[in-house]
């Protein structure tokens, strides 16, 4: 094999690797673009929604603000006593609470009427109003809003949603209502409810009546809690609430409240657990629970949502979520770097490389939300793109750099076998390893060159007269004259008859 034999099999093969390697990194953009985009379809919700929930992980400490919440505890007997809830309400507003909001449907007559018009008239008073809403004089002026249910119905092959409002005279004593529902999936709450297309949710109604200035226009545009803590563990005394709370009793028996609930904003609903005809098991799961161990952080109840809610909307701080648009360039853009970069990377620089990529994603997502309170799909680049990226680079680059590593060899085995003849080991080993010198305009070297031959070689094969004899003359002459001259570095250049022709100085010499 000439020296531009192999300079031009070498060639092809580098050429062949490239375009083998750029192949292998287009599939990698396809598939890492692939799985990108159907993570963001419904498919693949319980992965994205890890981009909402993980950084909830870590959370900061509970925030009051202007809420407080009064749990009841039994929600059949009588605590939904209207006369129970009148005097409650008298109780907070000689606390100075500036608003109740009731997450509790008072859709049922009382047998007495005479206990909903002493309910009523406690709502009327606590707003300062008359009998006909008008302004006590002296009197602050208070809100209270009630809730108000919906039901899904289905007849005669028509399916719909019904609202189950508070009684009329309770309706007509309060500020107003609002829808109490949540939008998410059944018992896991994310999203910030903000009602129907026809009725708002208790939480808009509320801010609206506490004068927030919201944009109607936008009240049906998604919107997510932003969660100031999980629920407090009810056996850790040192546990922090996020919305401080306390039992319906303890307001009824009046007992060291000065200030708790002065200016407050007052929500009252079902104790966390508590199971009733009217409301159910009103207990949600949260971003805290998803990733919680051992379960030891309790559910929490629905008056907490609605509080968390309302907070949200009184300090307008809830989350957003990025554009389908912004989503549909990350995860494009993701899959072009990661499935070429890592399709070129060796296995242990790219696992550093995607595990740094990881690393990156959960903090730019964390800081997304804390700092922006928008929150985008990064889990979807990291538990989805990034796996299927590297072990797409893994797997290609491993074998194209063993399949030409193959290749390679067998192009080496060729050349040891070629010139095994003529040149030492060490020449040899240069040679298989280092390829070919090209030097196109030629090279000049000191060199030595040798002839040796057998002397009378013609005469002895005519004495000798036996071909096997001759032959293994030959032979011993060649070994040793040979091997003289590895020894020393010598190239042979060529074998003629009983003759040698070597020379010293060129590791390759072949003009």
């Amino acid at each position: 094999m000439s020296s531009d034999t192999q300079r031009k099999s070498g060639g092809v093969i580098r050429r062949t690797e490239r375009g083998t390697r750029l192949v292998a990194a287009l599939i990698g953009v396809f598939l890492t673009v692939c799985v990108g985009y159907v993570a963001l379809l419904r498919a693949g919700k319980p992965l994205v929604s890890m981009s909402y929930d993980m950084p909830f992980i870590v959370h900061r400490a509970g925030s009051a603000g202007e809420l407080r919440i009064v749990y009841l505890s039994d929600l059949n007997q009588d605590v939904l006593d209207r006369r129970s809830q009148a005097r409650l309400l008298d109780k907070l507003g000689e606390a100075g609470a500036k608003a109740v909001v009731y997450d509790i449907i008072f859709d049922r007559k009382s047998e007495d009427p005479g206990v909903d018009e002493a309910f009523a008239a406690a709502i009327r008073r606590f707003r300062g109003v008359d009998a006909e809403g008008n302004p006590i004089p002296g009197m602050a002026r208070r809100q209270v809003l009630l809730a108000c249910g919906r039901k899904t119905f289905n007849m005669a092959g028509m399916a719909g949603e019904q609202l189950i409002p508070p009684t009329d005279i309770l309706l007509d004593a309060a500020d107003g209502f609002g829808v109490a529902a949540y939008d998410d999936e059944a018992y896991f709450v994310r999203k910030l409810s903000t009602g129907t297309v026809d009725e708002p949710s208790l939480s808009w109604a509320s801010a609206l009546a506490l004068g927030v200035s919201l944009d109607e226009s936008t009240r049906l545009e998604p919107r997510w809690l932003n969660f100031a803590g999980p629920p407090p563990d009810p056996k850790d005394a040192r546990a922090v609430q996020p919305i401080p709370s306390s039992s319906a009793a303890s307001v009824l028996l009046g007992g060291g409240y000065t200030g708790y609930y002065q200016d407050k904003i007052v929500l009252v609903g079902g104790e966390p657990g508590v199971v009733g005809a009217e409301l159910g098991k009103d207990l949600f799961s949260t971003p805290f629970h998803r990733f919680q161990a051992g379960g030891k952080i309790p559910l929490m109840s629905g008056v907490e949502v609605q509080a968390t809610a309302l907070a949200n909307l009184l300090e307008r701080n809830w989350i957003t979520r990025s554009s389908a648009r912004f989503d549909t360039v990350l995860v494009v853009l993701a899959g072009l770097v990661l499935g070429a970069g890592l399709s070129y990377l060796r296995p242990v620089r790219g696992i550093v490389v995607a595990g740094g990529v990881v690393v990156a994603a959960v903090v730019a997502g964390y800081l997304s939300i804390r700092l922006g309170l928008v929150w985008f799909p990064w889990s979807a680049v990291a538990f989805a793109q990034v796996p299927v990226a590297l072990v797409w680079g893994v797997a290609s680059h491993s074998y194209i750099e063993r399949f030409y590593r193959i290749k390679i060899s067998a192009e080496q085995k060729a050349i040891r076998e070629a010139f095994a003849k003529y040149l030492s080991p060490q020449m040899l080993e240069r040679l298989t390893t280092e390829g070919f010198a090209t030097h196109m305009n030629g090279e000049k070297v000191h060199a030595a060159m040798m002839f040796t031959d057998l002397e009378g070689f013609t005469d002895m094969c005519e004495r000798v007269g036996d071909p096997e004899r001759i032959v293994s003359i030959l032979k011993d002459y060649f070994e040793r004259t040979t091997s003289s001259i590895f020894e020393h570095d010598g190239v042979i250049i060529k074998y003629i008859g009983d003759a040698i022709f070597a020379a010293w100085g060129a590791p390759l010499v072949d003009k």
